[in-house]
């Protein structure tokens, strides 16, 4: 038969593709685009959750690199948990604490202004889901 003489002598390419790529994903991959998963970019591919990576660390690895980020830190000197403070002179603190005071107020005005505007909008915190927020109502 003709058909089965011209799949016979026409030869079968062989694709690169990522790992973990079923048949039907790599039918969408366009000819030419699986030649730059050649490179060995497999790894990047996988699935994060798959537990294939090279590149996890075990928990006494990620302790020893935790102890060696606290060593480098106490070597410089610094820690990026102590706090410095800027000695000012009394003058400019006294401005910055007027300064600080005046926008505090009208922040308060402004919100007591929109209250008496829309009395019956609240606002509701983000840590709250809405659902048990206003769960009694």
């Amino acid at each position: 038969s003709a058909p089965a003489n011209k799949a016979a002598s026409k030869p079968k390419r062989t694709r690169k593709i990522p790992v973990g790529t079923s048949d039907y994903q790599a039918a969408w991959i366009p000819e030419g685009q699986e030649d730059e998963y050649a490179d060995g970019d497999e790894a990047e591919l996988e699935d994060p959750l798959g537990g294939d990576s090279t590149n996890e660390l075990t928990r006494e690895e990620e302790e020893e690199e935790m102890a060696d980020i606290d060593d480098d830190v106490s070597e410089q000197g610094q820690s990026s948990k102590g706090v410095r403070f800027m000695d000012l002179s009394d003058d400019i603190e006294k401005l910055q604490l007027e300064e600080y005071r005046a926008n505090r107020e009208q922040q308060r005005t402004s919100g007591a202004r929109e209250d008496e505007e829309f009395p019956d909008e609240i606002d509701t915190p983000l840590h709250i889901p809405a659902r048990e927020r206003f769960a009694r109502y």
